[in-house]
């Protein structure tokens, strides 16, 4: 034990008591992947804590400083560690962990993926920043932490309301929460300059300085948010679009999010930059008259918030030339989508797992558009083939049965591609 005075002291022993239990963690063989790297960097980080604290052995203004801020962050850390423990990646359905992986290290090949489920929130999944960048932040700030913090750049925590766990028709929205963490790894928002028009600047010259403060500050959290949509429909495809419209069509905005009125505009133009409903195939006509439809019944705008719709609205394509520099084709294209509308979409409706398409094995983007397409197009047909007619509980379980068919439809290809990869 370090002879410390008592000021310093009081706050070195939580810092070994924190340090014991993620040991204890560490050493009890429950947590593999992404928990288990997690473990060691709290672990190396409270280490280092702990070894810093011998230079605490003054009892001055300083040194009391210096450690109640150690102290601080242990604090934190134990927070990341309750974090771990919430996790539950090993009981996580295959349809989460894997597929998302794989679809995240095209773009961090070292990616590394810890869910938690919560009873709190809505429909969308979200993001955490809590690990990134913040956790990242605290650990730079330690006498020697950046090798620590450079640990974190490839890890990914999403938090996933459990009400939606099973329903794999919303796990599209996590293609949003993925781009988050890869406009933050790939820099994409601090490389954009949004540009305001003329007639935003003039009704911003009438307001205050701390409403022009507030309004540069909505401005880029919004921005953010929209990149991070960019990328969900590039990696998704149109089941991003229908998940989002599932889950946002009545979001009202805030001083972080647009309004989900606002974001589905942005994805209708999206779906049409990238060639959705420019083709002539069925999947894409019919894709076409769907999306007409939504825009329709949109509503306007929320007062409050117009000025910063007026700016990013304008900005929508070069947010779309920004992921499309990074990533000039489609990660789920067009043509994919007229092929899942037909082969794993008539899978699905014979009641059969749609394991492959197109001769190789599906992809988690093909099993959830296939499931939407399925949802929104055929779902009489679905329901007919299971028999349930028009009772209200067996439709209810008609959607259990189609999650059910798309869980196995993705754990099934997952084992064809682990042996075709032998």
């Amino acid at each position: 034990m370090l002879d410390l005075p008592l000021s310093v002291q009081q706050h070195y022993f939580p810092v070994l008591a924190v340090r014991e239990e993620v040991s204890r963690l560490r050493g009890s063989a429950a947590y593999s992947r992404a928990a288990e790297s997690l473990l060691g960097v709290l672990y190396d980080g409270l280490a280092r804590l702990a070894d810093d604290f011998a230079n605490l052995a003054s009892d001055t203004e300083g040194t009391r400083r210096t450690a109640a801020r150690y102290g601080q962050v242990a604090s934190v850390l134990h927070d990341c560690l309750q974090f771990v423990q919430g996790s539950d990646e090993d009981q996580a359905p295959s349809s989460l962990v894997e597929p998302l992986e794989t679809l995240a290290r095209v773009y961090m090949p070292n990616c590394q993926l810890l869910v938690r489920s919560s009873f709190q929130g809505g429909l969308a999944a979200y993001w955490t920043e809590f690990f990134v960048p913040s956790l990242r932040t605290l650990l730079e700030g330690l006498p020697g932490g950046g090798p620590l913090a450079k640990r974190l750049d490839q890890f990914v925590s999403l938090v996933f309301p459990s009400a939606q766990r099973e329903n794999l028709l919303m796990h599209a929205i996590l293609g949003h929460e993925l781009g988050h963490a890869f406009s933050y790894n790939l820099k994409i928002t601090e490389q954009l300059s949004v540009p305001i028009p003329q007639e935003v600047n003039e009704q911003l010259s009438k307001l205050e300085d701390r409403d022009r403060e507030a309004f540069r500050q909505i401005v880029l959290d919004w921005l953010e948010e929209l990149v991070g949509d960019a990328w969900g429909l590039h990696i998704m495809g149109p089941a991003f679009y229908f998940a989002s419209s599932a889950a946002l069509s009545q979001t009202p905005p805030s001083t972080t999010h647009p309004a989900g009125r606002f974001r589905l505009q942005s994805l209708r133009q999206h779906l049409e930059w990238r060639g959705y409903l420019g083709a002539g195939e069925d999947a894409a006509k019919w894709l076409r008259g769907y999306v007409a439809a939504e825009a329709a019944a949109a509503g306007m705008a929320v007062p409050l918030f117009q000025l910063a719709e007026a700016a990013l609205g304008a900005f929508t394509r070069s947010i779309f030339d920004a992921v499309r520099v990074l990533q000039p084709e489609n990660a789920f294209t067009p043509a994919k989508f007229g092929q899942v509308a037909e082969g794993p979409v008539n899978r699905l409706c014979n009641l059969v797992p749609p394991d492959q398409t197109d001769g190789g094995p599906t992809r988690m983007p093909d099993v959830l558009n296939a499931g939407w397409l399925v949802w929104l197009r055929r779902w009489e047909q679905f329901c007919q083939a299971l028999g349930v007619g028009s009772d209200p509980d067996r439709r209810f379980d008609a959607l259990a049965k189609l999650n059910s068919l798309l869980l196995k439809a993705l754990e099934y290809s997952a084992i064809r591609i682990h042996w075709s990869a032998q």
